[in-house]
């Protein structure tokens, strides 16, 4: 999966309905299904319950959680129909995407550019409300001067720092979202959770709204009683959130 895509793309799953007891439209459902969602490596589900079917990977692209919610493995670990038709999801953008070009003549900003007038505000400068620049040097003061981490993201979990980049004296906390993403080229969690809040302010449809994306960098969970998530599942699943 490339991290610097920049087109967008959507996914929409249908149920496939068979009733019980129907052998052959059993098999044809689960053929079906197993042909049309087997494209994501991560499904996690908001009641903590695994949605991971043997061999089997029941979700996709694009589908937000509460649709994930929905898709259990059966009994013989095959994915069974939906319980409900999930919605259809816009993919955000990736941190290749967000992460300032700096220097030359390019863009600074790809668009959608930076959401700058929504709450929580999040700018790469103080100065910036929207518009085009070129030419900005990676080194450039400015950036140490956009919105910190910190600021939109108050309680980051302790275990999610790791292999982050900071300037010297400073924390994740205490850096510039924009200094995170010109420093960290391998995007560490806490880059993709800062790219995952700026997707949910961007886009209406995101696979994540702003207080699920604060509810896991916190907690490292989807929602309250669910399961503790691995640092691997954390990344994979974002990743599958954007395009």
């Amino acid at each position: 999966m490339s991290e610097d895509s920049n087109s967008q793309g959507e996914v929409v799953v249908a149920g496939v309905a068979s009733k019980p007891g129907n052998a052959g439209a059993g098999l044809a459902r689960r053929r079906l299904i197993r042909a049309g969602l087997a494209a994501a490596p991560v499904v996690l589900s908001l009641s903590g319950r695994s949605a991971m079917a043997t061999g089997v990977s029941c979700g996709a692209k694009g589908l937000s959680p509460m649709a994930w919610n929905s898709i259990s493995p059966g009994a013989d670990g095959n994915c069974v129909t939906p319980s409900r038709q999930p919605g259809r999801n816009t993919l955000g953008r990736s941190p290749g995407f967000w992460k300032p070009n700096t220097g030359g003549s390019a863009n600074v900003f790809q668009s959608p550019a930076w959401p700058w007038n929504k709450v929580p505000v999040i700018t790469p400068f103080s100065a910036y409300q929207g518009g085009s620049y070129s030419g900005i040097s990676s080194t450039d003061a400015r950036w140490a001067t956009g919105t910190l981490f910190g600021t939109v993201i108050p309680t980051l979990h302790p275990t999610l720092v790791a292999g982050t980049t900071v300037q010297t004296g400073k924390t994740v906390a205490t850096s510039s979202i924009s200094r995170l993403l010109i420093d960290n080229a391998a995007s560490p969690i806490p880059i993709k959770l800062a790219c995952a809040l700026l997707n949910a302010l961007t886009f209406n449809g995101y696979a994540m709204t702003v207080a699920e994306v604060l509810f896991l960098a916190t907690n490292k969970q989807l929602v309250s009683g669910g399961p503790v998530l691995s640092d691997s599942t954390i990344r994979d699943f974002l990743d599958q959130t954007w395009d």
